[in-house]
């Protein structure tokens, strides 16, 4: 897919989900593939460090289910990661480097309204 064309407005889609932000700012500080497991860990973590947070039994299975079945196809979709949902990793694409600056950008502008930080660990 490596021409895929991704506008600002499809970046901005993208990043309307915490998590997809999460995942995207994850990426970019990553240079080699992750887990869905370790990605699970770092959302389940950003989550319970937030004021508004409910912690409950089954969390872990409820982000890693959105991950798998919402917010990492959408990526994938875009041609931003490439996900193998057998292996569970994940990495990004030659477009996510193409378009890095734009979507750190955008991370970078909503951080401190959605509460998303840019170097989450």
């Amino acid at each position: 897919m490596g021409g895929t064309r991704i506008t600002v407005d499809t970046i901005f889609e993208l990043c309307r989900s915490r998590h997809r932000r999460l995942v995207l700012a994850k990426l970019s500080n990553r240079s080699r593939p992750m887990t869905v497991d370790e990605l699970t860990a770092v959302l389940v973590e950003h989550e319970r460090t937030q004021p508004s947070h409910s912690s409950s039994a089954n969390e872990s299975d409820r982000v890693a289910l959105s991950l798998h079945h919402v917010h990492l196809p959408k990526l994938a979709a875009h041609d931003l990661i490439e996900y193998d949902r057998t292996d569970g990793y994940l990495e990004p694409t030659a477009t996510f480097d193409r378009h890095e600056s734009k979507i750190t950008a955008v991370i970078d502008a909503t951080e401190s309204t959605f509460d998303t930080p840019r170097d989450c660990q």
